[in-house]
């Protein structure tokens, strides 16, 4: 199959993320990137399509910002995207639906020209709980930096080692070990569909220390932020 879908849905939380390859004519290059929502409202989101234009169907495609992986919720691995074409497959996928909901693929064929040797992504809904996990490893012949990226349409609240995600009243949490990542966020401007420029907001989370073998654990909750006031 070209494209794998996972859509797992709790009682607040939803999560939809994909599998699949980085080929076609309407096609974006995000293999392992997701949406999240609460009671509907998108939190991480996908910008969908960008403007129409020549450049935009042509060989300047994945250079432009939407197309790429850049405006989605997938890593930069020793400062490389993921790459477009019928090899830039993700692999091993499997899919596990019960009381918790589990997603796993292996994405180094995404990452051609990173030096990967592999690099696994695994979701694990447990619905009852209200809480997502998301566990990435990554293993390289020699040390190297990876930048994790979350994308959402809403600006982004840092605390110690959580970034809160907000829009129209709803709110997620994800935590994060900060004594490996260091935090950031930024925004970046993009023409939609409609022809006018949007701002994307991101997180990125940056490996202090670049390594052979790397495991991140990440959880998206449904806890009580602090108070973002002031």
């Amino acid at each position: 199959m070209d494209v794998q879908w996972f859509i797992s849905r709790g009682k607040e939380l939803t999560i939809a993320a994909k599998a699949g390859r980085n080929q076609g004519g309407h096609e974006h290059n995000d293999c392992g990137s997701f949406i999240l929502c609460r009671d509907g409202v998108p939190l991480l989101c996908d910008i969908g399509a960008g403007y129409y234009d020549a450049n935009y169907f042509g060989t300047l495609r994945y250079s432009l910002f939407v197309p790429s992986s850049r405006s989605h919720s997938v890593p930069l691995i020793a400062g490389r995207e993921q790459c477009m074409g019928a090899a830039c497959i993700s692999q091993e996928v499997s899919c596990q639906l019960g009381t918790n909901d589990m997603f796993f693929m292996e994405l180094s064929s995404c990452y051609p020209d990173s030096n990967l040797v592999r690099f696994t992504r695994n979701f694990e809904h447990q619905k009852e709980s209200g809480i997502i996990f998301m566990t990435d490893q990554f293993t390289f012949p020699f040390p190297q930096a990876v930048v994790e990226r979350f994308v959402s349409h809403t600006p982004i609240h840092l605390l110690s080692g959580l970034a809160i995600f907000e829009r129209d009243g709803q709110t997620v949490m994800l935590t994060f070990d900060e004594t490996a990542l260091d935090a950031e966020t930024v925004w970046e401007e993009y023409r939609g569909a409609d022809g006018r420029k949007h701002r994307l907001y991101l997180l990125r989370l940056n490996l202090k220390q670049s390594a052979n073998s790397v495991c991140f654990h990440f959880s998206f909750n449904l806890s009580t932020p602090p108070n973002l006031g002031g």
